[in-house]
């Protein structure tokens, strides 16, 4: 008998403080990182939205 695929699990919603939303609302950027160092990580030689 074959073993039986987990079924897939709904992940919990999301939660962003509203702190965070007033910020991503400001800056209007396509990505919102929860703090500046992530950010640098990603992006490392800065960003040129515009």
């Amino acid at each position: 008998m074959k073993p039986r695929r987990p079924k897939h699990k709904q992940a919990p919603p999301l939660e962003v403080s509203q702190k965070e939303l007033e910020r991503a609302l400001k800056e209007q950027r396509a990505y919102v990182f929860p703090d500046a160092e992530l950010e640098r990580a990603a992006f490392p030689s800065g960003r040129d939205d515009g």
